[in-house]
């Protein structure tokens, strides 16, 4: 299913992809893909990561990257949002996490 979406999502493209089988793991089944994507931009590399939550990144090329600091400025500024967001989701829900666990000890 996450293939799926990565496929589908516009902005980048799949170039090859390797899953591996699923071994069951204690109670669980763990499996992993390898998917070599080419993307338009350095934005789209750092949204995947935030979309998608890969375990790790390799680019492959161009083997450097060159970008103005308006170009730059706009990136960091998206990422500092993306992370204020979930901070705030964060924060919510370990409030709420209180708020229970405060409600339970009433009872």
């Amino acid at each position: 299913m996450i293939l799926e979406n990565i496929r589908k999502t516009k902005g980048w493209e799949v170039v090859d992809e390797t899953i591996a089988p699923a071994e069951q793991i204690e109670k669980l089944f763990s499996s992993f893909a390898e998917v070599e994507i080419k993307f338009e931009s350095l934005a789209q590399i750092i949204g995947f990561c935030f979309d998608f939550m890969p375990s790790s990144i390799e680019i492959l090329e161009p083997s450097e990257l060159k970008t103005d600091n308006l170009s730059m400025n706009g990136l960091l500024n998206d990422l500092i949002a993306r992370l204020h967001r979930y901070d705030m989701f964060l924060k919510n829900l370990h409030a709420e996490n209180i708020n229970l666990k405060q409600e339970k000890e009433k009872k």
